[in-house]
């Protein structure tokens, strides 16, 4: 099935089959009854049948409309986001309360950097969320120091020699990347044992050696862009 495929996988037996069918089943049931909720399954079902995003809640095509997603594709969607969308958001949210709980100062720095009710009523906007630094240094801390996954896998593109040595990685030649190593190098991160939020704050980024221009994509095995919420890192 394309859908192993568009994930990199043979097969997941059992799970498989289950995930696929209940995918399945809810495209069918909100196409014929014309459900609409707005969630990431109605997103997906207005690129498969239209093409674009609307507000309308309407899922069926009109005049020329052409969509570009098939039944396979929104299982992968589906599937990406709920491993990848889940469990990743869940570990670091765990790991940055256990940390919080060990150290009540760091609570209240978290605490008194919610926005007061004057400036936005009270509600943890989007806008509000983007204010709050010292809690993005929690998070950026979070995933250092507990990587939601040890090593990533990265397929080269084509040979190349590793500068100042005589090591060459061939095209096609599967590479591990060690996270956790470089995230518990003393020589990229003083103290690597020690929780230390400011470690991400505008001075320590400056003056260290890591490119933090870069470090989201290492703190999240991914170009930021491509991640299914990129504004929360």
């Amino acid at each position: 099935m394309s859908f192993q495929r568009n994930i990199g996988y043979k097969s997941f037996g059992d799970v498989e089959e289950f995930f696929v069918n209940i995918v399945l089943k809810t495209i069918e049931h909100r196409e014929k009854n014309q459900v609409f909720r707005k969630d990431f399954m109605h997103l997906l079902l207005q690129l498969r049948n239209k093409n674009l995003f609307s507000d309308d809640g309407k899922l069926t095509k009109e005049n020329n409309e052409t969509g570009t997603f098939t039944d396979d594709e929104i299982v992968t969607q589906c599937f990406i986001f709920f491993v990848a969308g889940f469990d990743t958001s869940s570990l670091t949210m765990t790991m940055a309360l256990y940390e919080a709980t060990k150290n009540s100062e760091m609570q209240d720095k978290m605490r008194d950097e919610i926005p007061t009710k004057e400036k936005y009523d009270g509600e943890l906007t989007y806008e509000a969320a983007k204010e709050l630094e010292y809690v993005e240094k929690v998070v950026s801390e979070t995933l250092r120091r507990y990587p939601v996954a040890p090593s990533i896998q990265r397929v080269c593109t084509k040979d190349y020699t590793m500068p100042g040595t005589d090591i060459e990685i061939e095209k096609g030649t599967h590479v591990q990347i060690p996270v956790r190593g470089f995230h518990m190098d003393p020589e990229y991160y003083p103290n690597p044992e020690v929780f230390d939020p400011e470690r991400f704050s505008n001075e320590e980024k400056a003056k260290s050696r890591i490119c933090y221009l870069k470090i989201k994509h290492i703190l999240f095995y991914e170009r930021v862009e491509k991640c299914t919420f990129p504004h929360a890192f």
